[in-house]
């Protein structure tokens, strides 16, 4: 029943581990896994699409009753996880998962064709909650092909909160799928936690990208909050690209989403900013505020700004958009507030500088 104890690694220079190479503490008792902690100049992980062997730096409580401890890594310059590289605090027990931090200065998570690439904080099993996931890169943050920052529960546990803070951020899903910043509530009754993201300079969301907080259990999805110096949502050939919290299933409600630009935000070709249920749990509260906003619906339909009742009984929630500058919505974009159940649609709040409408509009129904 005793602990494990601590690990720390320090590398004046880089720092590899490949092909399933680990650096790991684990718990398969009562007692406490302890701090992973990694400290280098630069941080490459690379699974090399190996799929019988993880690859990457963990803290895992497996068995009994005790908790995976706290993982911090933290790089002068680049950290790099790729081909199916991890940096990992999970949890199968009644103990919880631990705090994943990761400070560079600057992070790249590209999936390549292996699986579960990224950064994440989990709890697999039990009644376990998931840890906090806290990312601060002083330059860029790229994730990429399917490469993830998560916290998750799949039990009754509650997930995390996610924390991302960056010069700029690029998600780009390419060919892969569930690409982006998460916390997920995907089984059992638990919560999903709230993901709050800021970006001094640009965020872009591409091709499937997402940040997001979601709930498919009888918790209730997190806050989503989104700040950066501008914003860019481009849906381009994919499906469910943009800012989401989202009561998928169950009868959990979701969060409300609050997404700010200093300069402009784009809208463009399906990308959406969106609370949304699905649910007998009522959406949130959608609130986006920016120096100018450009919604352009393109050749794809739902792009826009919107608080959705989808199905079930619960209601949507407001919606209210401020532009200092200009605000144009052309090709069929939308800002709704809209209910296809017994439920109830919000109010839809507009203030700009001014307007330009050329196609659709502003709706609410319900």
């Amino acid at each position: 029943a005793g602990n494990s104890g601590n690990v720390k690694v320090s590398a004046s220079g880089s720092l590899s581990i490949a092909n399933g190479g680990q650096i790991s503490s684990s718990t398969f008792a009562s007692g406490k896994a302890s701090l992973v902690k990694i400290d280098a100049g630069n941080v490459t992980i690379d699974g090399q699409d190996l799929t019988t062997t993880s690859t990457g730096i963990f803290r895992n409580a497996n068995k009994g009753t005790g908790d995976a401890g706290n993982v911090e890594v933290g790089a002068t310059g680049n950290v790099s996880l790729k081909n199916g590289g991890q940096i990992s605090s999970s949890t199968s027990t009644s103990g919880n998962a631990g705090l994943v931090k990761v400070t560079a200065g600057s992070l790249t998570i590209d999936q390549g064709i292996a699986v579960f690439t990224g950064i994440f904080s989990e709890a697999k099993k039990g009644t376990g909650n998931a840890g906090n996931v806290e990312i601060n890169a002083s330059g860029s943050v790229s994730i990429a092909n399917g490469g993830e920052i998560s916290s998750s529960t799949f039990s009754t546990g509650a997930a995390g909160n996610v924390k991302v803070d960056a010069g700029s951020i690029t998600i780009d899903q390419g060919e892969a799928v569930f690409t982006g910043i998460f916390s997920e509530a995907k089984k059992g009754t638990g919560n999903a936690g709230n993901v709050t993201v800021e970006a001094v300079g640009n965020l872009s969301i591409a091709n499937g990208g997402e940040i997001s907080s979601s709930t498919s259990t009888s918790g209730n999805a997190g806050l989503v909050k989104v700040t950066a110096g501008s914003i860019k949502i481009d849906q381009g050939d994919a499906v469910f690209t943009g800012i989401f919290s989202d009561a998928k299933k169950g009868t959990g409600n979701a969060g409300n989403v609050t997404v700010g630009a200093v300069g402009n935000l784009s809208i463009a070709s399906g990308g959406e900013i969106s609370s949304s249920t699905s649910t007998s749990g009522n959406a949130g509260l959608v609130k986006v505020t920016a120096g100018s906003i450009t919604v352009d619906y393109g050749s794809l339909s739902n792009t826009g700004i919107f608080s959705q009742a989808k199905g079930g009984t619960g209601n949507a929630g407001n919606v209210t958009v401020e532009a200092v500058g200009n605000l144009s919505i052309a090709n069929g974009g939308v800002i709704s507030s809209s209910t296809a159940t017994s439920g109830k649609a919000g109010l839809v709040k507009i203030d700009a500088g001014s307007i330009v409408i050329d196609g659709q509009g502003v709706t609410t129904k319900g």
